[in-house]
């Protein structure tokens, strides 16, 4: 490796941290502004929401925000460069274009593993508890409205309501079926008006219930207004927050949604685009290395400003692209994997355009 390389590598790798620090500030002020009232509410201290917050939050969004900030920083860096003819002097000195790419793709491949593992086991164990004091401390949508679930084999859950914060499901039954002979017949029935789940083991709380229960004996009903009980099942197994896939490292997550499957608990799309999407959007990474550096080499009148307008544009629209496909996969059949790999494969044919320009 050259010292023109690591000139490179330098400025490049040093543009990008300072960047993320100030954006991830910025968005640490902005977040923390918007809930302190209900940081306020629930009588949480400064140092609190430092400590078991904050921290957590930065590391959340520097993995969100660091492909597009990685794309702003080659591109401010090679405007610069090309600004103070820079570029020239190294491409007129004998050196390809290919070999002019190689400091930035070095840069490039230690920030995609650096974020593979951040994205895969870091920042979900971070997020966890980034979430677990949402939970305790703020207001969310946190209601999921009828759901039938095969929690075990021949075991049918149907609530009205499921409340994940508290873990409470209104108009809440539990329908068991054996098999005899080559049929399915339901042995026990139980109707409640609520339910009050655990969240870490099968202990409930049902309240004004009925059972009825179908054995050798005969049938068998019970009534009353509480009961205390286990079921093979916890709360959080009846439904989560659609965020706590970001909580859960990438084997946690995976066991989850065969299991989710299992249950027949419907859409299992969102845990398929959140895994897919810890590979694919530290990929982009590269992609959008070789695009920032054909458009900004050249030296241009206003050439870094212009450049720095066409990132934000650039970003902008992979964005829109990811959120739309995203939507489409969870809710109109599109493939998870396609879902998340379009907008990488839409990038490579524009980047490769773009090379091959540059190259000539």
């Amino acid at each position: 490796m050259k010292l023109i390389d690591l000139y490179i590598i330098k400025k490049f790798i040093g543009t990008f941290v300072f960047i993320i620090l100030i954006f991830t500030i910025i968005a640490i002020v902005f977040d923390v502004s918007e809930k302190l009232e209900d940081f306020i509410r629930s009588d949480v201290s400064l140092a609190g929401i430092m400590v078991q917050y904050t921290q957590h939050f930065a590391m959340w969004i520097i993995n969100l925000l660091s492909p597009f900030l990685i794309f702003l920083s080659a591109i401010w860096v090679c405007s610069r460069m090309a600004s103070r003819s820079e570029n020239i002097a190294i491409l007129s000195g004998g050196h390809s274009f290919n070999r002019f790419l190689r400091p930035y793709l070095i840069a490039g491949g230690v920030l995609v593993l650096f974020l593979l593992y951040m994205g895969h086991f870091v920042v979900p164990r971070s997020n966890y508890k980034k979430l677990e004091f949402e939970n305790a401390h703020t207001n969310f949508d946190s209601a999921i409205n009828q759901r039938y679930l095969e929690v075990e084999e021949g075991s049918i859950v149907y609530f009205s309501v499921f409340n994940f914060k508290n873990n409470e499901a209104t108009r809440f039954s539990l329908k068991k079926f054996r098999l005899e002979g080559d049929k399915q017949v339901k042995y026990y029935d139980l109707q409640s008006r609520v339910a009050e789940g655990d969240s870490s083991n099968g202990h409930w709380v049902i309240r004004d219930y009925f059972i009825r229960e179908i054995g050798t004996e005969g049938e068998l009903i019970r009534t009353g207004d509480k009961l205390d009980t286990l079921f093979s099942f916890s709360g959080p197994d009846l439904g989560r927050r659609s965020e706590s896939f970001g909580g859960m490292e990438t084997p946690q997550l995976i066991v989850h949604r065969d299991e989710e499957k299992e249950k027949g608990a419907g859409s299992t799309e969102l845990a398929d685009v959140e895994i897919y999407s810890r590979t694919a959007t530290p990929f982009s990474i590269f992609i959008l290395i070789i695009l920032a550096v054909c458009i900004s080499y050249k030296k241009k009148r206003n050439g870094t400003g212009l450049n720095l307008i066409f990132g934000l544009a650039i970003g902008a629209i992979s964005f829109f692209i990811s959120k739309v496909t995203s939507v489409a996969a969870t809710n109109a059949g599109l493939n998870p994997f396609v879902a998340v790999w379009i907008s990488n494969i839409l990038f490579s044919c524009i980047t490769l355009v773009f090379y091959l320009q540059a190259r000539r």
